[in-house]
């Protein structure tokens, strides 16, 4: 559909003709004015797709405003009408590529209905066909591509702008190795139509699978149009979008220098969180770290089991990583502990589900954040320190070895007792602990025990509540978890979890 502006010495028959037009389906709105000055006036503020002129003016010549509003919006469609045609009018016509030029009173009902759907098709095309130029041009200029040019871009966006980044949010980059679907990528031409009827955006551009240019003719609030974005993207996809401010009031040459100098602002959002509007001006990009922490001793611990050690290594590095804030030295490390992890793949699995131990198990959206990423290594490591437990009891007895298989399976079961276990295994309580303590160096009670405080530690790591895991790990009572707990680590459960909270934890403690 299309605005038509309709402009003749005779206000009220312009008023009789747009009354007719409005009835077309083609029409969407139409102004009407009876001299030169209203008409200049109303088509720089409504900005009409189709302008039809009477050519004979008072006040100010219809050829110079013709003239005016083709210099100023060449893709405007024009119809002159007149008086008496001429060939000298004509001309002018032809010069201006006018969709026609008729006598007053020729253009009949009958031909407005031929001319408007023809009108509403060009336009349509010429505005597809601009707003793929003005996307492949600002994104070969921003990417540095061959086939743009700073002259064109200028002249496509000849003034001040704001300008900020829509990204939609998606997983780590160091953690595409590890899942085998990164997620749902939202369609380019629903996220672009959906910006673009935001209305006041100058331009869009579409950079890579998930992040876009956005440009508003300067003066608005640019915050408030990020955060409304972010919102019908939601809304309309179900996916989350973060926005990165970049510059304000700038011509396009130094929207590009400071989108190359910024662009390790994007990584920012991982440290920050999902659905996130970051400001350029409020960051600071984080100092290059030359030597990234070894993981010599962290793999020592692993391979050796030494369960308190290795977690405790591993907390260590990566609470200074996750500090930092610096993508690079993060990425480096997740890549060398999945190094790590993977020589396990093949040679650890899990007894209670019988299948091969496997990486990238989890949702998606874990791997969206660094926190995310880092908590899920942290919880693949226990699973291995797990499993080179269950390892290291196949040099044990067969009976021992079978008790311990039986205790790792049912330690969450409330009633599970020391003469269920030594029943499992057909023999006596006594020479079972007889046995358990020779072999392992504890009776069977005392490991039952120590298996459900590490499973106790896991959980209160992950922030489940007291009453919640007490009888996940075989408690009725959570007073009574709560003070074996504290008897055991010399902490109570939710003083356990205050430390970890402030970062004072010592996995040793």
């Amino acid at each position: 559909m299309i605005s038509v502006l309709l402009v003749g010495n005779e206000k009220s028959k312009m008023d009789r003709e747009g009354f007719e037009l409005r009835k077309e389906p083609f029409v969407k709105r139409i102004f009407t004015a009876g001299s030169g000055e209203e008409a200049v006036e109303l088509f720089f503020r409504e900005r009409p797709e189709l302008v039809f002129l009477e050519l004979e003016l008072s006040g100010k010549d219809g050829l110079k405003i013709a003239e005016q509003i083709h210099a100023e919006s060449p893709q405007t469609k024009l119809i002159f009408f007149s008086k008496e045609k001429s060939y000298e009018k004509l001309k002018v016509a032809l010069q201006l590529h006018a969709e026609g030029y008729y006598a007053e009173g020729e253009l009949s009902r009958e031909e407005w209905k031929k001319i408007l759907p023809e009108i509403v098709r060009k336009t349509e095309n010429q505005k597809a066909l601009r707003e793929c130029v003005m996307q492949c041009q600002i994104s070969n200029y921003f990417l540095g591509k061959a086939g743009s040019s700073q002259q064109m871009v200028s002249y496509l966006f000849p003034g001040k702008l704001d300008f900020m980044v829509l990204e939609q949010d998606h997983i780590l980059p160091a953690a595409e190795r590890v899942v085998e679907k990164a997620g749902r990528l939202v369609d380019e031409q629903l996220v672009m139509q959906l910006i673009q009827e935001q209305g006041e955006v100058a331009g869009v551009a579409h950079l890579s699978p998930y992040r876009y240019l956005c440009f508003y003719e300067s003066g608005g609030d640019l915050t408030q149009r990020g955060s409304c974005l972010k919102k019908t993207l939601l809304e309309a996809t179900g996916e989350s979008f973060s926005v990165f401010f970049i510059c304000r009031q700038a011509d396009m040459s130094h929207c590009k220098r400071e989108y190359q100098n910024k662009e390790w602002l994007f990584s920012q959002r991982y440290f920050e969180g999902e659905n996130m509007a970051l400001d350029a001006f409020f960051y600071e990009k984080p100092k290059t770290v030359k030597k990234i922490p070894s993981l010599e001793k962290f793999e020592s611990y692993l391979e050796q089991g030494w369960a308190d050690a290795c977690l405790e290594e591993f907390s260590e590095i990566f609470v200074q990583a996750e500090k930092s804030k610096n993508y690079e030295v993060f990425s480096e490390l997740t890549d060398q502990v999945l190094d790590i992890f993977y020589q396990y793949e093949k040679r650890l699995f899990n007894i209670q589900e019988k299948k091969v131990f496997t990486l990238g198990e989890e949702e998606t959206k874990e791997f969206f954040t660094v926190s995310g990423m880092s908590a899920w290594m942290g919880r693949k490591c226990r699973e291995i320190l797990e499993y080179k437990k269950e390892e290291q009891t196949m040099g044990c007895s067969r009976h021992v070895n079978y008790a311990v298989r039986y205790i790792i399976k049912e330690y969450g079961k409330p009633d599970l007792s020391i003469e269920d276990v030594a029943a499992y295994v057909g023999m006596g309580v006594n020479r079972l602990n007889d046995l358990f303590k020779a072999e392992i160096g504890e009776t069977v009670g005392h490991f039952l025990t120590k298996v459900r405080m590490e499973k106790a530690k896991q959980l209160l790591q992950d922030g489940m509540r007291v009453k919640e895991l007490s009888s996940q790990i075989g408690y009725y009572s959570s007073s009574y978890f709560s003070k074996v707990f504290k008897k055991t680590y010399l902490l109570s459960p939710k003083e356990y979890q205050q430390e970890i909270k402030f970062g004072n934890i010592s996995l040793k403690s």
